[in-house]
């Protein structure tokens, strides 16, 4: 005979009704969903790749 996955169901359901209403309150608090998996560059952080007209150098 199968175990009942019906316990596991109502877990995913719960979590996914609260996911979707927390995403919900965040869009409307600020009015577009917010990427948090994105990282923010600092802008003082030194950055190897920044190019320099070395023509426009003066000596």
């Amino acid at each position: 005979m199968k175990k009942s996955k019906r316990k596991n169901n109502i877990i995913k359901d719960a979590l996914k009704q609260a996911r979707k209403e927390s995403r919900e309150a965040e869009i409307k608090t600020h009015g577009k969903p917010i990427n948090h998996t994105k990282v923010q560059v600092s802008k003082k952080a030194y950055k190897r790749d920044k190019k320099v007209d070395l023509d426009n150098i003066d000596i």
